[in-house]
C-alpha cells in the first residue's frame, strides 16, 4: 500500500474559544439583544416585577427581578456554555415550554461584558454575589443580604467589540420592553435611563390594559378585545384610533413577539390588514396585537439566534382561528378576493363621487346576516342641517351622518350581491383605453365595439340603472382598477346626498339598516359615521352630580 500524501490539511477544527466568540456574536449583537435575553430569563423565572437601569454613557446596565433566584450550585454553572435549566434532557426541544432553552445567553453575555450576578432563592438561604470571567468561570464570590430574586450587572458592554459600542436606539429598547409587557401583562416594569426614571408599566389582566399605558391618550372605549385559549386579540377601533405605519401590527407566539417564517406570517399579516381594508382612511393602519398559544410540539424555534423567527405546524388552522376572532370581534369577514390595499386612484375617485355625484334617495332594506343578534334600539329624533341624524340611544345621544351611513349600508349590500341588470338602451362610452376595457370586463360589464373609439355597455349595476349620469358612473368604474374600489365608488354615488331632507320614517329605516351592518363604525373610505355623546358626559358637563339629593335640583 502506498504511503499517504504528507501535505498538511487546510481544514482545521476551530478552537473552543473561537466557536464561543462566534456564538456570542450571533446571540448578543447589540443592546437590544442583551436586554431581550435578560428579560426572557427573568420571565422564565416567573418574575412579577422587573427593574432595568441603563447607563448608556458608561456602557453598562443592571436588571433586577423577584423571580425564583439561583442557588449557589446553579450560580457555579449558569454562565458555562450550553448550561440551562429549561430544556428537559430526556424529551428534547419539542418539550420546551420556556422562552429560553439553549443555554447560550449568559455565556455569550460574559464574553461581551463584565458580568456580576447576585441571587437568592428564599429567605432561609443566604444570597450570593458572583463575578464571572469571560469564559463563564467563577472569579469572585461573597455572601450578601438581598431579597429573593436575581440582579445581573453588566459593565463595559462590548468593550472587546468596539464596532458594537455605538449608543443604543432607546426607542428600540423601549419597544422590546413594550412587546414583553404585552405578552406578560401581569408583570410590573420599572425602567431607568441613567439617574432618572424613564417609564414604568403597571400590571394588568390583559394586553389591552398594557396598551392603554403604552398609549396614554387612548381611552378604554378606543380598544376592543377578544380572547380564547388559543388566541388573545387586542385592537384599536377603526373609528377611534389608527396609525400612519403598520408598525403596531404585532404577532406573538407563546409569550414572545415574533416574525413567522414561510407563508403563514404573510398570510396572518394580510388577514389583519384586509380586515380593516374598507374601514380605515387611506394610508392608515390598525393598532393590533395578536398573541397565539400554540402547543410546543407544533413550534420550531430553532431557526434564528434571537428566536425572533419560527416555523409553525398546521398554519391554516391558526389562520382560521384568527379569521374567526376578527369575524366575532368586529363582525368583519376578510375577503380572499381583495388585495391588501386599495389603489390611491380608486380612493380618490370614490371621494370625488361623494362631492360631485348625484345621489339616490331610495332606501332599500338590507338583508340581515344574523337577525338573532339584536342591537340596542335607536330612536330617531330629528335631522340636523339636512346632513346629520340625531338619534336617542339608551346611554345617550348619537349624531349620525346620513350620507356615509347609507354608503356603508349600500357597500355591504353590494359585497353580498353584485347585481347586474340589462339596459333597454345601451350606454355609449368613448375613447376607452385597454386597461379600462379590461376593468369593465372584470366587473362583468364587457364593452362592445361600436365604431371608431366607441363602445356600448348593455348591462350595469342595479343601483346605477336609473341614474341620469350613468355614463359618467360607468367611466368612473372603468378607472377603479380593483373590484373593492368599484363597490365603494358605486355605493358612494348611490348613497343619499348630504343636504337631502328626510322624513322620520326614512331616517329610522336608514338607522335600523346601518345599525345591523357588519362594520358600522366607519364608511368604506374610513371616515367615522357616528359621534357618540354619552349620558355620563352630559351629566358631567351640566354638573348634575352637584345637585343630586338637594332640594333645588334633580
Amino acid at each position: 500500500m502506498s504511503a499517504l500524501p504528507a501535505t498538511p490539511p487546510r481544514i482545521q477544527v476551530l478552537a473552543p474559544q473561537v466557536t464561543q466568540l462566534m456564538a456570542a456574536g450571533e446571540v448578543m449583537d447589540d443592546w437590544g439583544a442583551v436586554v431581550r435575553e435578560l428579560i426572557e430569563n427573568a420571565l422564565d423565572a416567573q418574575a412579577q416585577r422587573i427593574q432595568l437601569h441603563l447607563d448608556v454613557s458608561g456602557q453598562s446596565l443592571e436588571m433586577t427581578d423577584n423571580g425564583w433566584g439561583m442557588s449557589w450550585a446553579d450560580l457555579q454553572v449558569c454562565c458555562l456554555p450550553h448550561s440551562t435549566s429549561k430544556a428537559p434532557a430526556d424529551q428534547g426541544l419539542p418539550a420546551v415550554q420556556t422562552l429560553g432553552f439553549r443555554g447560550e445567553a449568559l455565556h455569550s453575555l460574559v464574553q461581551v461584558g463584565e458580568v456580576t450576578i447576585a441571587s437568592r432563592v428564599n429567605p432561609q438561604e443566604p444570597g450570593w454575589c458572583v463575578v464571572y470571567s469571560s469564559q463563564g468561570q467563577v472569579e469572585q464570590i461573597e455572601t450578601i443580604a438581598m431579597a429573593p430574586g436575581t440582579k445581573i450587572t453588566v459593565k463595559n458592554l462590548f468593550q472587546a467589540w468596539p464596532h458594537r459600542q455605538h449608543p443604543p436606539n432607546l426607542r428600540d429598547l423601549q419597544r422590546i420592553i413594550y412587546q414583553a409587557a404585552l405578552c406578560h401583562p401581569q408583570v410590573t416594569w420599572q425602567v431607568h435611563n441613567g439617574p432618572r426614571a424613564w417609564f414604568q408599566l403597571s400590571p394588568g389582566q390583559t394586553a389591552q390594559d398594557i396598551l392603554l399605558q403604552i398609549f396614554p391618550h387612548l381611552h378604554p372605549g378606543d380598544l376592543q378585545a377578544w380572547q380564547s385559549p388559543q388566541l388573545e386579540l387586542a385592537m384599536g377601533r377603526p373609528d377611534r384610533y389608527h396609525r400612519r405605519r403598520p408598525d403596531w401590527v404585532l404577532l406573538a407566539v407563546n409569550g414572545r413577539c415574533v416574525q413567522l417564517k414561510g407563508d403563514l406570517g404573510q398570510e396572518l399579516q394580510q388577514t389583519l390588514l384586509q380586515a380593516w381594508q374598507q374601514t380605515l382612511p387611506r394610508h392608515r393602519f390598525p393598532l393590533c396585537f395578536a398573541h397565539f398559544q400554540i402547543p410546543s410540539e407544533q413550534v420550531d424555534w430553532h431557526c434564528h439566534p434571537g428566536k425572533q423567527e419560527l416555523y409553525v405546524a398546521h398554519p391554516q388552522a391558526w389562520q382560521n382561528i384568527l379569521k374567526t376572532a376578527l369575524r366575532e370581534l368586529n363582525q368583519i369577514t376578510p375577503s380572499p378576493d381583495t388585495t391588501l390595499l386599495t389603489s390611491s386612484l380608486g380612493i380618490q375617485i370614490g371621494r370625488a363621487a361623494e362631492t360631485e355625484g348625484v345621489y339616490g334617495r331610495g332606501i332599500t332594506l338590507l338583508n340581515q346576516a344574523n337577525p338573532a343578534a339584536s342591537p340596542p334600539e335607536l330612536k330617531v329624533l330629528a335631522q340636523v342641517h339636512q346632513t346629520y341624524i340625531l338619534v336617542e340611544h339608551p346611554t345617550g345621544l348619537w349624531l349620525v351622518e346620513q350620507h356615509i351611513a347609507h354608503e356603508r349600508v349600500l357597500y355591504e349590500q353590494l359585497r353580498a350581491d353584485w347585481v347586474l341588470v340589462e339596459l333597454e338602451s345601451p350606454i355609449q362610452l368613448e375613447r376607452l383605453t385597454p386597461p379600462q376595457i379590461e376593468q369593465l370586463t372584470q366587473l362583468r360589464l364587457p364593452p362592445e365595439p361600436f365604431g371608431p373609439s366607441l363602445w356600448l355597455i348593455r348591462q350595469v349595476p342595479k343601483m346605477l340603472q336609473d341614474r341620469p349620469d350613468l355614463a359618467a358612473a360607468l367611466w368612473e368604474l372603468s378607472l377603479t382598477h380593483q373590484f373593492e374600489t368599484a363597490l365603494v365608488a358605486t355605493a358612494c354615488r348611490s348613497a343619499i346626498r348630504n343636504g337631502t331632507p328626510l322624513g322620520l320614517g326614512e331616517m329610522q329605516t336608514l338607522i335600523d339598516q346601518w345599525q345591523r351592518t357588519e362594520q358600522p363604525q366607519t364608511c368604506p373610505h374610513g371616515r367615522p359615521i357616528c359621534l357618540r355623546l354619552e349620558e355620563s358626559s352630559l351629566a358631567r358637563f351640566f354638573r348634575r352630580h352637584w345637585v343630586i339629593g338637594k332640594s333645588h335640583g334633580i
